[in-house]
């Protein structure tokens, strides 16, 4: 077939070079014009395309711009068989040289539309799997947006099966396994890699593709014995077959994982000698090709000459590595950076930077340390960029997080060395960089949804595909059966409408590296009597940095991470998570305890009581109620007078300063307030607490009451619309297998997934339901919880619990804190100041003083002030009826004489 030869003649060829940026002019030589003139005269369209693909094959280095114009050039569009023909073939050429190239969007891009052509006129005999879906979903996992190349992987799963090609099956069961494992679904890919192996017995090669790919698995196990049998085995199966172009390539993966296993292991020489067995291979079959695999083996040895103290020697590699991904850049002397414009989406790039700046920095090199770093965090915000998938972006930030550690511990190391403040302030840019970046991205989305409401039919498309992939969610979340949805379809189509938004409105949805005017812009707008204390959980330390509008006051860390951790998780399982039985039974061991957990997050914190204060909390912390801890080590049996940090210090929380200053600028609210209740549990047995609730909410709060069997799925979604207050008193809870929150409604659960697809929001949310704070941990974001998702959904403010709240306690907490809201005081204000209203008020009981009972709520958000009344009461009317009608009698009495004598 033309197209296999043509496909092979671009395996093997040998001659590609990545052209110079702006080189887009080709000198056509006569003969050839009037060659291809000649088919257009005779309206051969099909040998036409041919023509010009086998003359950019040729040279095409500088021939590429020849092959990009000929869909513009055609004078029509296919209409036979082999047109249809001809026109995927110029579309998969397209889509192979930009890869071959380095540009893998544009390859992406040619990809796609060779997938939705072949979708529109399905030709007969095309071998879609290998030309399109395999390239087009092997590209989605080089830029790392899994849940893409999953679908496509699907897709040429079943197409495989249906034309029972073995080969194709395999490699599809192996590319799946590639991204469970990428996902961290270590069992899922294992079982997907089994499901291959029966169909590979006859077929070394693909046999030794599954075996390495259960290697890769084992590898990041870290069962590294088990990983390098596979991985022996997999050589074994490649050598024993000639070397074609599939196979080197499998067979360099292959000397790659021996490679990693060895620099693992601080076998560093004999790494050293399979990545170099690895290059040998690249080189030697795809000369001038494969740019990035080549990098991507640069930057490993890199790794393994680092781990030597080989500091020079690994510098060079990955700077090897950043010649062969971007073409512009040249190694002319020490301390070359490339040009953060050259920078683009690409996994590889980010590692060559990110070794590099760790070179420098054992150099002794900070000012190089850092640049490079902030090089590598601007590749960082361009990949981000290219994913839909909230999966995809949930990783890249994980891994983030690690570069971020990296450029906080040599920017502390500078600000501890030098006293310069400018290294603390480097330190919050690169902070806020690691913290809820997907909340701000999901923020700022819903801004641009409501930008542009009802004005582009890609938005209305997108919102209507949220709101399908948001119904599955809550299907998952509940447990029901999902085998039938068409989730992956949902999803993939979600990834193809992002790009095409961000080309038409490229400015609107793009995140970029936080740059040191920006992170300045953001202190210079907090209110003057804020204080925030930003944390950032590393894997090795923690660090804090108070900080006003003036700047970082001070920098200190916790270091012992993992004794740190498991201290905050016990205390709050401990005293909280399982009631207040502990601290009942052993008070004074709980004071000491949340005394040796406060001096060590405040070891030198001095509250002024003119100031509020913001936490931006990370990691476990999130789980800790700051109020409930003590500032003082003397204890006194009278509970109610113990230095409680809620006395102290005026508390609120956030996630960042980013997504904080985001939700302090969305416009004020229209509406009032609308109050659900659910006043009944599942065996219709009536909760007194909860009717007790809404009686005393009704006779101080002036709105909307929505009980029980009117609290449907359906008004709660009208309530998010339609009001500014939007008070929530139902029991929420963890539902699925990934632990989604998710409110307990009259008709079914409101799960935080469907959070994402509104457009307007209310000012305020109160969550008086246990464990609406509550939620699993994302690594970077924080905890995943009702909070969040409302947050997302761009909610300046949330009031929430942190356990199961005691329901007697919030019936009397809550009036409470609406009676101060109600004199125009901020929610976190008035939460506070309810909080030591209770403390006040438990003479008679003093068992309610423990925090237990009043420290769960927090508030998550802005100050804002809140226009909310109280009801006029019903005898208030008579009074004013009876004083009207007492003035009317009086006047009629008086006028009667007057009356008489006329």
């Amino acid at each position: 077939m033309f197209r296999w030869l043509l496909y092979t003649c671009l395996l093997i060829h040998t001659t590609l070079l990545a052209a110079e940026p702006g080189k887009d002019t080709v000198v056509v030589s006569p003969a050839v014009k009037q060659q291809w003139q000649a088919l257009q005269a005779d309206d051969d369209l099909a040998g036409w395309i041919y023509e010009r693909i086998n003359y950019t094959t040729a040279d095409p280095a500088h021939r590429l711009p020849v092959l990009t114009g000929t869909e513009k050039e055609a004078w029509r569009k296919p209409r036979t068989d082999e047109d249809y023909g001809a026109w995927l073939d110029l579309l998969v050429n397209l889509g192979y040289y930009q890869l071959y190239t380095g540009n893998i969007l544009s390859s992406i891009h040619y990809y796609e539309k060779a997938w939705q052509f072949y979708k529109t006129v399905q030709p007969d005999q095309y071998d879609v799997e290998e030309y399109i879906l395999q390239p087009l979903g092997n590209n989605y996992t080089r830029l790392g947006d899994y849940e893409s190349a999953l679908y496509i992987q699907e897709q040429c799963l079943a197409l495989a099966k249906g034309k029972q090609d073995t080969r194709l099956i395999v490699a599809a069961y192996g590319n799946m396994a590639v991204l469970r494992r990428s996902q961290g679904h270590w069992q899922r890919a294992i079982a997907l890699c089994e499901l291959g192996l029966p169909y590979a017995e006859n077929n070394p090669p693909v046999h030794g593709l599954l075996l390495n790919t259960l290697g890769d698995i084992a590898f990041d196990q870290q069962q590294y014995d088990r990983a390098r049998e596979y991985n022996k085995m997999a050589l074994q199966q490649f050598k024993s077959v000639s070397p074609a172009p599939h196979v080197a390539y499998w067979m360099e993966s292959a000397y790659v994982l021996a490679g990693r296993l060895e620099t693992a292991l601080g076998n560093y020489p004999a790494a050293l000698q399979y990545f170099r067995q690895a290059l040998a291979i690249t080189e030697q079959h795809f000369k001038g090709g494969r740019q990035r695999e080549k990098a991507k083996i640069q930057v490993y040895t890199g790794h393994a000459l680092l781990a030597q103290k080989q500091v020079s020697t690994a510098q060079q590699a990955y700077q090897q590595a950043l010649k062969i991904l971007l073409p512009p850049f040249r190694i002319t002397g020490t301390g070359v950076l490339p040009e953060e414009s050259w920078l683009y989406a690409e996994n590889t790039l980010q590692d060559a930077l990110e070794g590099l700046s760790a070179t420098y920095y054992e150099q002794g090199n900070t000012i190089l340390a850092l640049k490079s770093m902030d090089l590598c965090l601007a590749a960082t915000a361009k990949l981000r960029n290219e994913f839909a998938g909230i999966d995809s972006r949930a990783l890249l930030q994980q891994e983030n997080r690690r570069r971020i550690e990296l450029a906080m511990r040599i920017a502390y190391h500078a600000y501890q060395t030098t006293g310069q403040n400018s290294y603390a302030q480097r330190m919050l840019q690169y902070a806020e960089q690691g913290k809820a970046q997907l909340l701000l991205d999901e923020i700022r989305r819903n801004i641009a949804y409501a930008a542009l409401k009802d004005k582009d039919s890609l938005f209305r498309r997108m919102q209507h595909v949220e709101q399908a992939l948001a119904y599955y969610g809550q299907e998952a979340a509940q447990e029901k059966d999902i085998s039938k949805n068409n989730s992956g379809a949902l999803a993939y189509e979600m990834s193809v409408l992002q790009r095409k938004l961000q080309d038409k409105y490229p400015a609107l949805l793009q995140s970029s590296r936080l740059t040191t005017l920006q992170c300045d812009t953001l202190l210079q707008r907090l209110p003057a009597n804020l204080e925030t204390i930003l944390c950032f959980a590393g894997q090795t330390q923690w660090f804090f940095l108070h900080a006003n509008r003036n700047g970082v006051q001070t920098v200190y860390t916790i270091d012992s991470v993992s004794q740190w951790q498991q201290q905050c998780r016990s205390f709050v399982q401990k005293y909280f998570k399982q009631g207040p039985g502990a601290m009942i039974n052993a008070p004074q061991q709980y004071y000491a305890d949340a005394w040796q957990l406060y001096t060590k997050l405040f070891p030198h914190q001095q509250w002024k009581a003119d100031k509020t204060y913001l936490l931006l909390t990370d990691d476990v912390l999130g789980y800790v109620p700051l109020d409930a801890l003590v500032t003082d080590s003397i204890y006194q049996p009278v509970i109610s007078a113990w230095p409680f940090l809620v006395k102290q210090a005026n508390i609120s929380y956030g996630y960042s300063l980013q997504s904080w200053q985001q939700l302090r600028g969305r416009p004020a609210g229209t509406g009032g307030f609308t109050g659900f209740f659910i006043t009944h549990d599942s065996s219709h047995r009536r909760i007194p607490a909860v009717v007790r609730e809404q009686e005393e909410l009704q006779e101080n709060v002036q709105g909307k009451f929505i009980a029980n069997n009117a609290a449907t799925l359906t008004h709660f979604e009208q309530a998010l619309q339609q009001t500014n207050i939007l008070h929530i008193s139902s029991h929420a809870g963890l539902y699925g297998p990934q632990h989604e929150p998710a409110l307990e409604l009259a008709d079914g659960n409101f799960p935080l997934s469907a959070l994402t697809a509104q457009l307007h929001a209310p000012r305020l949310v109160v969550l008086s339901a246990c464990r609406t704070a509550d939620g699993w941990l994302m690594q970077g974001e924080g905890v995943q919880s009702l909070s969040w998702g409302f947050a997302a959904a761009g909610i300046p403010g949330v009031i929430a619990g942190l356990w199961n709240v005691n329901d007697a306690g919030a019936a009397s907490f809550m009036p409470h804190f609406y009676a101060d809201l109600q004199q125009q005081q901020s929610p976190g204000t008035a939460l506070r100041n309810a909080k030591l209203q209770w403390l006040t008020e438990q003479q008679n009981n003093p068992v309610l003083s423990l925090p237990y009972y009043w420290a769960g709520w927090v508030y998550m958000g802005v100050p804002q002030s809140l226009s909310i009344t109280a009801p006029v009461k019903w005898y208030n009317w008579w009074i004013v009826g009876g004083v009207l009608l007492l003035a009317g009698s009086v006047w009629w009495w008086r006028r009667k004489p007057t009356y008489q004598n006329n």
